[in-house]
Protein backbone atom coordinates (compact mmCIF):
# COMPACT_ATOMS: atom_id res chain seq x y z
CA UNK A 1 0.00 0.00 0.00
CA UNK A 2 0.88 3.40 -1.00
CA UNK A 3 0.59 5.77 1.79
CA UNK A 4 2.35 9.02 -0.05
CA UNK A 5 -0.67 11.66 -0.12
CA UNK A 6 -2.68 10.02 2.61
CA UNK A 7 -3.21 10.92 6.30
CA UNK A 8 -2.49 8.44 9.19
CA UNK A 9 -3.66 8.15 12.42
CA UNK A 10 -1.57 7.02 14.90
CA UNK A 11 -2.13 6.28 18.18
CA UNK A 12 0.58 5.97 21.11
CA UNK A 13 3.15 8.10 19.06
CA UNK A 14 5.18 9.20 21.60
CA UNK A 15 6.17 5.88 22.96
CA UNK A 16 8.97 3.66 21.75
CA UNK A 17 6.70 1.24 19.19
CA UNK A 18 5.06 4.71 18.26
CA UNK A 19 8.35 7.22 17.58
CA UNK A 20 9.73 3.88 15.48
CA UNK A 21 6.52 3.56 13.39
CA UNK A 22 6.23 6.91 12.79
CA UNK A 23 10.76 6.90 12.06
CA UNK A 24 9.39 4.48 9.19
CA UNK A 25 6.43 6.27 7.78
CA UNK A 26 8.06 9.16 7.14
CA UNK A 27 11.55 7.74 5.67
CA UNK A 28 9.47 5.04 3.57
CA UNK A 29 6.53 7.50 2.44
CA UNK A 30 8.10 11.41 1.52
CA UNK A 31 4.59 12.52 1.13
CA UNK A 32 2.77 10.60 4.01
CA UNK A 33 1.24 13.12 6.90
CA UNK A 34 1.05 11.72 10.30
CA UNK A 35 -1.61 12.93 12.95
CA UNK A 36 0.50 11.27 15.85
CA UNK A 37 -1.92 11.60 19.07
CA UNK A 38 -0.27 10.82 22.54
CA UNK A 39 -1.91 11.00 26.03
CA UNK A 40 0.67 12.55 28.27
CA UNK A 41 4.21 11.77 27.44
CA UNK A 42 5.08 15.23 25.49
CA UNK A 43 6.31 14.88 21.77
CA UNK A 44 10.42 14.41 21.01
CA UNK A 45 10.47 13.85 17.20
CA UNK A 46 10.12 16.88 14.71
CA UNK A 47 9.20 16.32 11.39
CA UNK A 48 7.10 18.82 9.03
CA UNK A 49 5.01 15.80 8.21
CA UNK A 50 4.03 14.85 11.67
CA UNK A 51 0.75 16.98 13.51
CA UNK A 52 0.98 15.91 17.60
CA UNK A 53 -2.32 16.18 18.79
CA UNK A 54 -3.14 15.22 22.93
CA UNK A 55 -5.87 13.32 23.20
CA UNK A 56 -7.67 10.75 25.61
CA UNK A 57 -8.68 7.54 23.47
CA UNK A 58 -10.99 6.17 26.25
CA UNK A 59 -13.91 8.89 24.42
CA UNK A 60 -15.50 7.94 21.37
CA UNK A 61 -16.07 11.71 20.50
CA UNK A 62 -12.32 12.44 20.90
CA UNK A 63 -11.67 9.47 18.66
CA UNK A 64 -14.41 10.83 16.24
CA UNK A 65 -12.64 14.14 16.13
CA UNK A 66 -8.97 13.08 15.76
CA UNK A 67 -9.83 10.59 12.75
CA UNK A 68 -11.63 13.19 10.70
CA UNK A 69 -9.54 13.43 7.63
CA UNK A 70 -7.55 10.63 8.00
CA UNK A 71 -7.43 7.95 5.13
CA UNK A 72 -6.01 5.00 7.87
CA UNK A 73 -5.51 4.63 11.26
CA UNK A 74 -2.58 2.74 13.41
CA UNK A 75 -3.38 2.07 16.79
CA UNK A 76 -0.48 -0.46 19.08
CA UNK A 77 -0.61 -1.69 21.87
Amino acid sequence: MDLNGKTVLLAGATGLAGSAIIGQLVERYPEVKVRAVYHSTEPFIECEQVEYVQGDLRSGEVCRQLAAGCDLSLIHI
